[in-house]
């Protein structure tokens, strides 16, 4: 609170962040991983207004008042917030000191967000993006159900086993096996938040010649699951070792417990990954396959150079649009 009061506007300090700013911007639009996981893969979920385009324009931000913006800051005190404390006092004393140090009134509520919405995912649909490569590189984003803390331990060794890793089978069947990508994988997610939807984030980077073909591949492993059950039981060796080494210390255990509240949870799910990978089995997993990942409807989110891209083959998935950095990136 004494930082925040002391807090002074300053007209050359606020300009020479702006240009930082617009610095980075132009940085971005020239990162290929910027413009796929970020401006394509926001898009391929929200729509065009999405989280990671909502930016002020270079014209607002170098119009801003810095003496409003010093007001808003000193302000920051005033709303609702969590004070975390690690270190070696008892909690009754930092609650003393804080009775002493930290006074404060009524607090104020959180200005009301901008929601977002999940777009439906009923048919498929191709976004590409321009970029000077020589390989194309591909996002299959497939929209599942909403959160659900059951489906942990099944993610683990789903992801494990099939989708991430250079022993997946993902990597091994389209990499190692028939030479179509550089790199490759596929990965069940988890939401941030109890309201939001688990996606099957799939990848694969390859030469444009080989776009189709790889394309096709992607599509008999993400609806028929190969069983390999020594390859199975090393997923679940390593599910297991990796959880016996995982611990969370120090201030770490505040954020994981915020991520788990964020998640309707008021406990360490890991332990349910824990007991349940030691006794589940290839058949369980591929039930999960088939329920959650098998039979999917997809967005292609694409980037690679105009000229070398095989359209024809992009249109044989679903319905392209091209879009241009300044939509994806809202600047």
């Amino acid at each position: 609170e004494h930082i925040l009061a002391n807090v002074k506007p300053d007209k050359d300090v606020y300009e020479a962040m702006v240009m930082d700013v617009l610095q980075s911007r132009a940085n971005a639009k020239k990162n290929k991983g910027a413009i796929l996981y970020s401006g394509l893969l926001n898009n391929g979920k929200y729509g065009k207004d999405n989280p990671f385009n909502n930016v002020m324009s270079e014209d607002e931000l170098k119009k801003q008042d810095v003496n409003q913006l010093v007001t808003l800051i000193k302000s920051l005190s005033g709303y609702k917030h969590k004070i975390f404390y690690y270190g070696q006092l008892e909690p009754t004393k930092v609650s003393e000191i804080l009775t002493k140090t930290h006074a404060i009134g009524k607090l104020k509520d959180y200005p009301v967000a901008k929601k977002y919405e999940e777009q439906p995912l009923n048919a498929n649909k191709v976004y590409v993006a321009y970029y000077p490569m020589k390989q194309a590189e591909i996002i299959l984003l497939g929209k599942d159900v909403k959160f659900d803390n059951t489906l942990y331990p099944s993610i683990f060794l789903y992801n494990d086993y099939y989708g991430s890793g250079l022993s997946s089978i993902m990597f091994q069947e389209i990499r190692e096996k028939m030479a179509l990508a550089y790199s490759v994988f596929s990965s069940f997610g988890v939401p941030q938040y109890a309201t939001e939807s688990h996606y099957v984030t799939s990848y694969v980077g390859t030469q444009s010649d080989k776009l189709r073909t790889a394309l096709a591949e992607m599509d008999k492993l993400l609806n028929n699951m190969p069983e390999v059950p020594q390859q199975f039981e090393g997923a679940r060796a390593s599910v297991i070792k990796t959880l016996e080494s995982d611990w969370i210390t120090r201030s770490d255990i505040y954020w994981a417990y915020d991520r788990a509240q964020k998640r309707g949870l008021n406990y360490d799910v890991r332990k349910d990954v824990y007991e349940k990978a030691k006794t589940m089995t290839l058949t369980d997993v591929h039930n999960f396959f088939n329920q959650h990942v098998k039979g999917k409807k997809y967005t292609y989110l694409v980037i690679g150079k105009k000229e070398d891209l095989n359209m024809d083959a992009l249109k044989e998935l679903g319905p392209v649009e091209e879009l241009e950095l300044k939509t994806l990136f809202g600047y």
